[in-house]
Parts: structure tokens; C-alpha cells; sequence
């Protein structure tokens, strides 16, 4: 298999921000939060790493109550 350098570094934002989201749950104690609720927090720093863009963020502080 070829090397891609686009899959590498997609991984990278993808562990990445699932970390980032597991230590802002921690930050914020939210030690009993769901799995989808932890997703939702990495997918918003991954899109954000991404694209700037933090549409997600802002649904999942609706959705977190923040």
C-alpha cells in the first residue's frame, strides 16, 4: 500500500481531537459524559483543525448545555 500522505494526516486531527475532547470533558467534569457526546466534542475540534469552521461546536454546546 502506498503511502498517503492525506490519510496520515487526517489521523493525526482525528486522534487528536478525540483526545482534546476527552480532556475538555475532564476540564469541564463531565466525567459521566455519553460516547456520542465525547464524538460530538471531537468532531467539533476536527472540523474546526479542518476548515475553521466551528458549526458543529455551536451544535454541541446546545446540545452539552454550555
Amino acid at each position: 500500500m502506498a503511502y498517503n500522505n492525506n490519510n496520515n494526516h487526517s489521523s493525526i486531527i482525528r486522534q487528536s481531537s478525540l483526545k482534546a475532547a476527552l480532556e475538555y470533558m475532564s476540564l469541564t467534569n463531565r466525567n459521566d459524559a455519553k460516547l456520542t457526546e465525547v464524538i460530538g466534542v471531537a468532531m467539533a475540534f476536527s472540523q474546526y483543525a479542518e476548515d475553521g469552521d466551528y458549526d458543529i461546536a455551536e451544535k454541541v454546546e446546545l446540545k452539552l448545555g454550555k
